[in-house]
C-alpha cells in the first residue's frame, strides 16, 4: 500500500512458496497480483517467486512425482503471468552436524534426518552428482524458445509446451492428474 500510494518505488515483489500441489503456486501467483493490481502505479511490478519446490515437509517420495511437478507447476507460472522463478534446489547435500553447532540439538537433529535419512528427491543432482528426472523436465522447458505453438489435446490433464526456433519444433507433454500432491 506504501508503495503504490507513491510514497516509495516498487521494482519487484519475491517471496518463497514450497508445496507439492501446483494449483497453490497458481493461487499464490494471482493473490499477489490482486494485490499490485489495487494500484495502477504497480502494474509493471515483476513478480518473482525466487524459490520453490515441492513440500519439505511432506515431500513426495516417489522420484517419477517431481518431474511431472516442475513441469505441472511451470505451466502454471506461464499462464498465471509470473515474471520469474528460482528452483530450489540443484544439488542435495550431506549435512554435516558439525558446520551447525549453531542450531539447538533439535534443529541439528532435525536436520540430520531431513537432508541424511529421508530420500527427499529435492535436487537435481543426488549426493553423488548423478542427474535426477527433474533436471530432465527443466533442460527439456530451456528449449522452449522462440515461437510459442498452440496446443490442443483431449482432456484437461495432458498439457504441454511447445515453440519453434530456427527451423526446429521442440515439445514436451505431461500428464498430471487431478488432486495429485495435494497435500
Amino acid at each position: 500500500d506504501y508503495c503504490g500510494k507513491g510514497n516509495a518505488p516498487l521494482d519487484f515483489i519475491s517471496w518463497h512458496l514450497y508445496d507439492s500441489n501446483p494449483e497453490l503456486f497458481r493461487q499464490e501467483i494471482r493473490e499477489v497480483r490482486a494485490m499490485l493490481a489495487k494500484y495502477d502505479t504497480l502494474k509493471n511490478v515483476e513478480t518473482i517467486l525466487d524459490e520453490w519446490n515441492m513440500s519439505l515437509g511432506n515431500p513426495v517420495m516417489n522420484p517419477y512425482f517431481q518431474p511431472a511437478f516442475v513441469l505441472e507447476t511451470t505451466y502454471g507460472f506461464a499462464e498465471e503471468g509470473l515474471s520469474r522463478s528460482g528452483y530450489y534446489q540443484i544439488r542435495d547435500w550431506f549435512f554435516d552436524p558439525s558446520l551447525f553447532t549453531f542450531l539447538s540439538p533439535k534443529g541439528i537433529a532435525s536436520g540430520d534426518h531431513f537432508f541424511n535419512v529421508l530420500p527427499i528427491y529435492l535436487g537435481l543432482f543426488d549426493t553423488e552428482g548423478q542427474m535426477r528426472p527433474a533436471y530432465y523436465a527443466l533442460k527439456i522447458l530451456s528449449l522452449m524458445k522462440g515461437e510459442k505453438l498452440a496446443i490442443a489435446g483431449t482432456g484437461p490433464e495432458v498439457k504441454g509446451f511447445a515453440a519453434r526456433s530456427q527451423g526446429r519444433v521442440h515439445m514436451v507433454f505431461w500428464n498430471y492428474p487431478e488432486g495429485e500432491g495435494k497435500t
